[in-house]
């Protein structure tokens, strides 16, 4: 750690995510698993620090909705 912060980049699978839609204004992935996975790395790391997540459209084609299921995943 450099900062005072932590911060995540959740970029998603842009090859897999691609070819199932050009507007990515909707989920076409289910995204259980990573987000999962996600919400136990933010857990852990602020424990130590705040932290920071940038959520990229590729994270199941839509940022808005993968930001929900987060904020879910860390509050259960």
């Amino acid at each position: 750690m450099t900062g005072p912060f932590d911060y995540l980049r959740l970029l998603g699978d842009r090859p897999a995510v691609d070819p199932l839609t050009k507007t990515l204004d909707r989920t076409v992935t289910d995204p259980g698993e990573q987000i999962r996975a996600d919400a136990e790395a933010i857990r852990r790391l602020h424990g130590r620090e705040p932290v920071l997540a940038h959520i990229n459209n590729h994270c199941a084609a839509y940022a808005h909705d993968m930001v929900r299921q987060l904020r879910e995943a860390l509050e259960s």
